[in-house]
Order: C-alpha cells, then structure tokens, then sequence
C-alpha cells in the first residue's frame, strides 16, 4: 500500500524510528508520525469497519499472499478486538510463510499492548508443532509474552508446557533458547536448560498447585477450557 512506501521511505531516510507507534489499531507499523501517514489512518479507521467483509475474504481467499499479509494488517483497524484476534488466527495456517509472519506479528503486539483481548492460543499452541523452525520460534516468541500472565496460566501449565519443554531439547539454537525463556519466566525458576528431569518435576507440582485454585474457582479472566 501507499501507506507501507511511505512509511519505509521514511524509515531509510532516517526521519522515521521504527520503533513501536502509537495508532487506534490493534497493531501499528508507522502510526502518524507525519502529516501524510495520520491523512492514510484517518482513512484506515474510517473505512475498515465499514469493508470489513471484503478484507477478510482478502485474507482468506486472495491468491496473492502480499494482498492477504496488507489485508489482516489493515483489518487490525477494526474496533472489535476480539474479532481481530479470531480473523489474524485463521491466517496462523495460510500456506504462505509471508501471511504466517503476519499474523503473528499482529498477535504478538497484541498480547504484549492489548492484554485485554484474549490471543486464539489453540491455534499459536498448534504451531509449535508446524514442520518449519521460523514457525516455532514465532509461536515460541508469543508464548513469552504470556507466559507471565495469570490469565493464561493454567493454558500454559496444562497445554503449552509440555511442548516447550519439548523443544527445549531442541538442537537448533534459537527455539532452544526461545523455550528456555518461556520456561523459566512461567516457572519463575533457573534450572539447567538441560536439565529435563528437574523441569519435569517442576511441571508435575506446578499442575498440581494450579489444579487446588482451578478446585477454589480461580480460573483467570480468559476461560480456555
């Protein structure tokens, strides 16, 4: 789009930081940090609700990849944070690496800035297990932003921590390193990264403390079951 020329013009002038920008979206590029990029998201907020159909069949249907990567990052404008996670979920399992990459970008900011809306980790759960390492360390890098959350606690405990511990016995270095974090920023604990004994029991007491509050009635503010 014209707005993504812009705004990466910018970038390499050096008269834009590409750090995270403020924006009414869900997610945000390059935000209005000139008078011509606020003009293109004045018009984002005004018409995405309103063709909100039309880009969704984009993302699902179009047979150009780039048009269905733009399509979720412009239905990221959509008011209804909910609807956005659910619509950036479905492309979780786009054949395209580039729609993949996305979404979970999208997801990722979301869970990091827009704690309020819950993230469809079934489907991020699922690709940890997807055939491709670039995959599983996206789904690994969400996990971390979670990972520290009471809301996703008991998902993380009963659904996730299995397959990080998993892929801590990764040998490629980046998913290792990335499930090793996860790992120990929900245990709170420092054991070896290869100690799998010593997490494993960690895992069977931490399921068994966390059953007791599920038994007390403190289930989060996200029902995943």
């Amino acid at each position: 789009t014209g707005y993504d020329k812009m705004g990466w013009n910018l970038v390499n002038k050096n008269k834009l930081s590409v750090d995270r920008q403020d924006c009414p979206a869900f997610y945000c590029s390059f935000g209005s940090a000139t008078a011509e990029l606020g003009s293109l998201e004045r018009r984002f907020v005004t018409e995405v609700p309103l063709q909100k159909e039309l880009l969704s069949k984009i993302a699902r249907e179009d047979v150009n990849p780039e048009r269905r990567s733009k399509a979720l990052y412009l239905l990221t404008y959509v008011p209804d944070g909910a609807a956005v996670s659910e619509l950036v979920g479905q492309a979780l399992f786009d054949p395209s690496d580039t729609v993949r990459q996305a979404g979970m970008s999208i997801l990722t900011d979301m869970a990091v800035y827009h704690t309020e809306v819950p993230i469809p980790v079934h489907q991020v759960l699922q690709m940890l297990d997807f055939p491709y390492p670039e995959d599983r360390s996206r789904a690994l890098a969400l996990m971390l932003s979670i990972a520290s959350s009471a809301d996703y606690r008991s998902f993380m405990l009963y659904k996730a921590a299995d397959r990080i511990l998993g892929l801590l016995k990764s040998k490629h270095p980046g998913i290792h390193t990335n499930a090793y974090t996860a790992i120990t920023l929900l245990s709170g604990k420092s054991h070896g990264d290869r100690d799998h004994d010593a997490w494993d029991r960690w895992l069977w007491q931490a399921r068994r403390e966390e059953g007791d509050k599920l038994k007390a009635g403190d289930k989060g503010k996200f029902k995943f079951w």
